[in-house]
C-alpha cells in the first residue's frame, strides 16, 4: 500500500515543480509607449472615436489591429483628416476595438508587452466599469504608440482589466 501512495505524491511533486518552473522562452517585458505632441495625440484620439469616425465599425472581430505605415493610418481616418506623421520604422501603433455593455464605460490607458522571444505581445487595456450606469453598448477603440518597430510584432493579443468607478 505505500508504494502507490509514494507514487502518487512523487508524481504530484513531479507534476508541481514542472508547473512552476520558469521557461526561459517565457518573458513579460514592458513596452513603453511614445509621447506624443498634443496635436499629434489629439488627431488620434479623433480617428479612434466611434462618434466621430465610421470607418472604424468595419473592425467587428474585436482583435487588435497594428497599423504600420502612414497610408494604413491614413486608410483609417475621417475624409476630412489627415493622420499626423509618426515615425513607424521605429514605432508601432496598436489599436484594439472593443465592445463594452455600457457607454459610460471609459478606457483609461493601453500597456504593452513581449510576451516571448518571438514576436508575440499582449495589449493590457484598463478600463473603468460604471456600476450604476445607463446600459447601451458601448464602442471604445483604446489605441497607443509604442516604441517598438512594426517589423519585430507579428502577434498581439489583449486582455481587459477593469476597474470599478
Amino acid at each position: 500500500m505505500k508504494t502507490p501512495k509514494l507514487f502518487i505524491f512523487a508524481a504530484l511533486a513531479v507534476l508541481f515543480a514542472a508547473c512552476n518552473s520558469n521557461n526561459p522562452s517565457e518573458i513579460r517585458e514592458f513596452v513603453p509607449q511614445v509621447q506624443l505632441d498634443e496635436e499629434s495625440a489629439d488627431c488620434l484620439r479623433v480617428i479612434f472615436s466611434y462618434e466621430q469616425n465610421n470607418k472604424l465599425r468595419e473592425f467587428a472581430n474585436f482583435q487588435p489591429i497594428v497599423v504600420r505605415s502612414e497610408e494604413e493610418l491614413q486608410s483609417l481616418c475621417p475624409e476630412y483628416l489627415t493622420a499626423p506623421k509618426l515615425d513607424f520604422a521605429n514605432q508601432c501603433l496598436i489599436f484594439v476595438p472593443i465592445e463594452t455593455s455600457s457607454i459610460s464605460d471609459e478606457w483609461i490607458d493601453m500597456q504593452l508587452y513581449r510576451i516571448d522571444k518571438k514576436r508575440n505581445f499582449n495589449a493590457v487595456i484598463n478600463m473603468f466599469k460604471c456600476r450604476e450606469c445607463y446600459t447601451a453598448i458601448g464602442h471604445f477603440y483604446p489605441f497607443g504608440l509604442f516604441d517598438i518597430s512594426p517589423k519585430e510584432v507579428s502577434n498581439v493579443s489583449h486582455e481587459i482589466k477593469y476597474i470599478n468607478n
